[in-house]
This record gives C-alpha cells, structure tokens and sequence, in this order.
C-alpha cells in the first residue's frame, strides 16, 4: 500500500512532521535515518531504521562516490526490512542534503513514494517530539525489487552525447569558485545551498523566489535539467528541488565532476571542438 501525502502537488516530496506523527504508526510508512551510525545511536526519531550515505556507495571505474548499481541496491534495502511497496520517509540533520541522496538513489531505481521530513532531525527535536537511543526494532529480511529509471540519472556518456542539447541544460551546483576554477563545459552555475532557507532547518525555501532566480539562469521546467557537483551528493539536493518544484525531466549525474576530471581533459577538449564546429 502507498498512501497518499496530502500536501500541495509542488510539495508532494516533503513532508511535516505532524503528518508523520500521525502515519508513523502505519506498517508500511518506514521512516528511515540516513545519517552516520554513531550520531544515529546516540539519539534518533523512534522506529526509524538507519542507512548512512555510504551504505548506498561504491567506487566504479576509480571514481568513488558512485550509486551502487541494481543487485547490491536491492539487497543493502531487503537487509532493512524494506519493500518497494513501503512509503518511506527520510530525515537527516543538514537541511535535508543527505537526505536528498538517498531520494534520488531510491527514485533512480524506481520507488515510487519516497519522501523528506521537513526540517529533520532538528525541527523534530526542537518542537520536544519523542527521540530514542535504542537501537531500533529487529526487522525480518525482504526482498526488495528494483525497477530502475535511466531518466533519472545522465551517466558520463550520456551527457557527452548530450551536452550540445539545446534542449538540456546543466547546472553546476558546487560553489562559484569550484565552478570558475573548472566545469563541465556550457553549465550554469546554482550553489545548492540557494535553494536553502536562512534561519532554520527547513529543506527548501518559498517555491514562488525559487522559480523565478532559476529561471533567470534559463533552468526552466520545460527543458531537461542535469545537475551535477562534485560527486553527487550536493546535485542531489537540487535534484530534490526541482522535483519539489514540479520539473519534470532532472536527470542527477552520477560521479558529477569527479567522474568528468577523470575521464577529463580530452572529453572536454572534444566537446568544446564538437561545438565549435557547429558554430
């Protein structure tokens, strides 16, 4: 069973912490920690099952940082007790960026309702709702079957095949130096941490300001987005965003920037020759 989050259609990915208080009870609504065992431990939201970023990485073609592929995603999730029928919400401690990427690994393999707790760990302990340092409850092993979605992911090939699209556009979501000190070649440039609000814990700020400073910088719902960083986890976030905001087609590059520098110079030198011959 699915169930339906009742929010506004732009916010269907994020949920309140009221709506979990109210649905955490349900057998297949698993909420779900995905911050480092250690901090996990010393106090977390109670039933809440945990899987740390790295459990979901893997280094492939000596670029680390890497989604691990299919079999090792279905088996990292059945050793949790979770089913690809489950509703699962995921919360972190740093507006929402980690959270973020376990949304996009678990949308890449075709979950179908996956969802981040609005403002996480934090805006829960401060509104004094219930923590644990148990461990939590032992769940039985499942089976969990992945149905993976290529349109959420651009591999290294696909956007060099790509990457002269007018119809794509890319966005470098790491800092304004990392991105004038190198990137991939036509990308705009979104520091993730715009999307973010001043002041509090909350993943994401008003969609009306969002929409219009993306598009200023041409990241309009209409064409197809690839976000990238430096190695996917930042990208990830603005993933989250544009799919918060309603985008329909955002693609997330897996191994971002770490996996262009590696395959670097030579493909970036093909690109630039590519376009110029277009010119």
């Amino acid at each position: 069973m699915v169930l339906t989050v009742k929010t506004t259609p732009q916010s269907r990915l994020l949920v309140s912490a009221d709506w979990l208080a109210t649905h955490s009870s349900q057998p297949d609504v698993k909420l779900v920690d995905v911050r480092s065992p250690n901090i996990y431990t010393d106090s977390h939201l109670p039933n809440a099952l945990n899987l740390p970023l790295p459990a979901l990485a893997t280094v492939r073609d000596g670029v680390p940082e890497m989604l691990i592929d299919q079999p090792a995603f279905e088996n990292r999730l059945g050793q949790l007790g979770l089913r690809e029928t489950d509703t699962i919400v995921l919360y972190d401690g740093m507006w929402g960026l980690p959270a973020a990427r376990a949304l996009w690994a678990l949308e890449r393999y075709g979950h179908k309702s996956v969802h981040v707790l609005d403002g996480g760990f934090d805006a829960w302990q401060v509104e004094g709702r219930p923590l644990t340092n148990n461990s939590s409850a032992t769940t039985a092993r499942t089976i969990y079957h992945a149905t993976p979605i290529d349109d959420r992911v651009a591999t290294h090939d696909w956007l060099v095949a790509h990457l002269n699209d007018p119809d794509i556009v890319v966005v470098d979501t790491r800092t304004p130096n990392e991105y004038r000190a190198g990137h991939v070649p036509g990308a705009v440039n979104w520091d993730w941490m715009m999307s973010v609000p001043a002041g509090n814990s909350s993943p994401i700020r008003p969609p009306a300001e969002l929409r219009t400073e993306l598009a200023s910088r041409g990241i309009t719902p209409d064409r197809e987005i690839v976000v990238y960083c430096r190695s996917g986890a930042r990208s990830s976030h603005t993933y989250f965003t544009l799919r918060y905001l309603g985008y329909p087609r955002v693609r997330n590059y897996d191994g971002s920037w770490l996996a262009w520098s590696a395959k670097g110079l030579e493909t970036t030198s093909r690109c630039q020759a590519n376009s110029l011959r277009h010119e």
